[in-house]
This record gives C-alpha cells, sequence and structure tokens, in this order.
C-alpha cells in the first residue's frame, strides 16, 4: 500500500501498530541503491518512481486465513489515521 509521504507511512504504520496489526517495510532501500547491485553503476535519481516508491510503501497483514472482521479492522484503522 503507498502513503502520500514518508510521513504518512510512518503515521499509518504506527496507527496500526497501536491497534495490535502488524505491517512492514519490505524494500527500504530501492534495489537499485542496494550494496548488491553497486557494480551496476546507479546513482540517486536514476529511477525516482522506485525512489519515492520506496518511501511510502509499506506492507499489510496478507495470507488465506485473513478473516473478514480482521480485513474490516485493518480498513477502519487505515481509513481512521
Amino acid at each position: 500500500m503507498p502513503a502520500d509521504t514518508t510521513d504518512d507511512r510512518t503515521k499509518l504504520m504506527g496507527a496500526l501498530k497501536d491497534a495490535g496489526i502488524p505491517s512492514a517495510i519490505y524494500y527500504p532501500i530501492p534495489l537499485h541503491l542496494q550494496k548488491a547491485y553497486e557494480n551496476l553503476g546507479y546513482k540517486p535519481g536514476d529511477f525516482p518512481v522506485s525512489e519515492e516508491f520506496s518511501a511510502r510503501v509499506f506492507a499489510l497483514p496478507m495470507h488465506p486465513y485473513l478473516k473478514e472482521e480482521e480485513i474490516d479492522q485493518i480498513c477502519g484503522v487505515i481509513t481512521r489515521a
């Protein structure tokens, strides 16, 4: 889920945490700027969309056993935040 800004992401994730709902940031650094790919010579600004999304995107709970009530709770927390 992308937030509008990094601050919005922090706020949303904090609200989820306060409600006992896990969330995660899987790629805080875009792939082209990670150490494993430094030999490719990319620098900040080369992929601005990727960089912007890495600053805004976070993961919500998602699995086949998620109950309707849990989905409603997650949506409610996000809506209120």
